[in-house]
């Protein structure tokens, strides 16, 4: 009993002690709690960051493994980071800038007609190659002027095996060229397709059409070209020291449509195309009314069809602007334009078809009076124009 009375009495000799001890722990540990509480908040600000700079992809987590590619197994062998920044880059490819489609139906179709234009879609001038253009000038004056054309990567797929810029590259051109000179600058393959034929926004594309047309677009947005016209450019005028024009033959990009409630793929037109610069430059832009394309009453538009069509106003345009220019127009130089300067009888028959159907249409929508083939000895020669 005395030992503990005497702990007793030495509790409250050191409870003074004891008590301030106590009060300068409680304060360690409060300032410990407080110096805690603010490195967590400072440690956990690049983690909250994160989380909110990736929020996209934590709320996709149920779909890691269809957005990557891997496995449960295969993201649990990950870090965190690593998974988020490959989901990121799936992202990224994936959600593309949306934005509402412009469908303005042109009611006119452009064509840009000059020596350069005319020489690529006969493919005289080879891509990854200089190219100088010879032209006469009103005084019959030699002009040069220098091209290039490249692919900007030659890994990209390009569809055209022979890397050239075709007859029908350059009906895709006219018909994104008119859309843009309507007020478009986004259009979707089947309005393209549609400019082409002169059509309205409501007619039905064939997906072989839109793949054509998706296959030429791809192409000539890969294909960029250089023109040093400075040598023209002072034959019209005297303070000219350089002219160069120099950009992808459509510089586009591909951006996610919405037109009715849909999403579809699309292009945006970056800058007015380089082709139609250059030949608004030297006056030499043919432009006419887009129903004159429709020609869907009488013949389908086949790749064939769509050429000669084009071919056949181009000639007809130069002969009425130019009455110097013959009304004759051969049946090799179409030929030529089909890429097959040398046709079977079979293949011959069916383009004067075509060009007989086409310009009846011609003749009853009133642009042309009348037509008729002309032979030399026993072979058709070519097509004779009244207008």
């Amino acid at each position: 009993m005395e030992d503990k009375n005497q702990e007793f009495k030495e509790y409250l000799e050191l409870r003074p002690e004891l008590g301030e001890a106590l009060k300068k722990t409680q304060e360690v540990i409060r300032n410990t709690f407080n110096q805690l509480s603010k490195q967590w908040a400072e440690n956990m600000k690049p983690v909250k960051k994160y989380l909110e700079k990736n929020k996209e992809a934590f709320d996709l987590l149920d779909k890691w493994p269809e957005l990557t590619g891997l496995t449960i197994d295969e993201l649990d062998n990950m870090e965190i980071w690593q998974v988020v920044e490959l989901v990121n880059e799936k992202l990224k490819e994936e959600i593309q800038e949306i934005e509402l489609l412009d469908g303005i139906v042109p009611e006119s179709y452009i064509i840009p007609n000059n020596k350069l234009v005319n020489t690529m879609a006969k493919g005289e001038v080879l891509c990854n190659e200089n190219f100088n253009l010879r032209i006469n000038n009103e005084n019959k004056k030699e002009i040069l002027t220098k091209v290039s054309l490249n692919y900007d990567d030659e890994n990209i797929q390009i569809y055209d095996k022979n890397k050239r810029f075709t007859p029908y590259d350059r009906t895709v051109h006219n018909a994104v060229c008119s859309l843009f000179e309507a007020g478009n600058t986004n259009f979707t393959p089947d309005q393209v397709y549609r400019a082409m034929n002169g059509l309205d926004d409501q007619q039905y594309v064939s997906p072989q059409a839109v793949g054509a047309i998706t296959r030429s677009l791809d192409k000539q947005r890969r294909i960029y070209a250089k023109i040093d016209y400075t040598n023209e450019a002072k034959a019209h005028r005297k303070d000219v020291n350089s002219c160069i024009v120099e950009d992808y033959i459509l510089s586009a990009k591909k951006i996610t449509l919405e037109a009715g409630g849909q999403r579809v793929t699309g292009y945006k037109l970056n800058s007015k195309p380089i082709l139609y610069q250059y030949a608004q430059v030297s006056g030499q832009v043919l432009t006419v009314p887009s129903k004159l394309l429709n020609t869907k009453d009488v013949i389908r538009s086949t790749e064939d069809v769509i050429i000669i069509r084009e071919y056949l106003i181009r000639r007809i345009e130069v002969m009425k602007k130019n009455k110097d220019q013959s009304n004759r127009i051969l049946l090799e130089r179409v030929y030529e334009e089909l890429n097959e300067p040398e046709p079977t009888k079979k293949k011959a028959l069916k383009v004067r078809n075509i060009i007989e159907k086409l310009l009846s249409k011609f003749v009853s929508e009133k642009y042309i009076k009348n037509f008729e083939f002309y032979k030399e000895g026993r072979a058709f020669k070519g097509i004779e124009i009244f207008y």
